[in-house]
């Protein structure tokens, strides 16, 4: 999961969406056919006509944020309502007993017994963190690299780095068994 606070809502558009659009657009559609506000921190959800593409949209307060992940095999699982929305909230997400299938999945952890559920879930992967002081958690105690190497190490699933990252960070990153970095203002700084 995309680490976002217990009271934001995750809004499904139903139907099909066009894959080619980005941010903007994306945005415009929550606000048309959903109408909900795109700015007002909740996730946006869209999957694409053959059902093995989703993009979903976030606003941190930061900046603009859009994800994406195509299935090689499969299609990720839809309501089957054809216009409108669908609903839940990122708490009834964490109390998920099993990964749905075909549905992207990956969890937001600051500690090992939170990595340790991710896996035994089966998560495509984890962000963990945050590494380094974070405008968007302010009263965080960040994990530090060493933190961050001794919660990750061993772990079965991709681990990324999270939490006041720049694309400087990387090498520190890798050095400390991470697979990458995950930015979301500092990919533009």
């Amino acid at each position: 999961m995309i680490p976002v606070p217990s009271n934001t809502r995750v809004w499904l558009a139903a139907g099909v969406t066009d894959m080619r659009r980005g941010f903007n657009t994306l945005a415009a559609q929550a606000e048309a056919s959903m109408a909900e506000d795109p700015f007002c921190g909740h996730l946006f959800v869209f999957r694409g006509r053959r059902g093995d593409l989703l993009k979903i949209i976030w606003w941190d307060q930061q900046g603009a944020c859009l994800f994406s992940k195509r299935l090689e095999r499969g299609r990720f699982v839809w309501p089957a309502a054809k216009a409108g929305k669908v609903s839940m909230s990122s708490a009834q997400l964490a109390m998920l007993p099993e990964r749905a299938p075909g549905m992207l999945a990956g969890a937001s952890c600051h500690a090992r017994a939170e990595l340790d559920r991710a896996i035994r879930l089966g998560m495509d992967f984890a962000v963990l963190g945050p590494v380094k002081p974070t405008p968007s958690h302010p009263d965080a105690r960040p994990l530090g690299w060493e933190g961050f190497a001794r919660i990750a190490r061993g772990a079965a699933i991709p681990v990324y780095a999270i939490g006041g990252m720049k694309r400087r960070d990387l090498e520190d990153a890798w050095r400390a068994g991470a697979h990458g970095v995950a930015m979301i203002s500092g990919a533009w700084a």
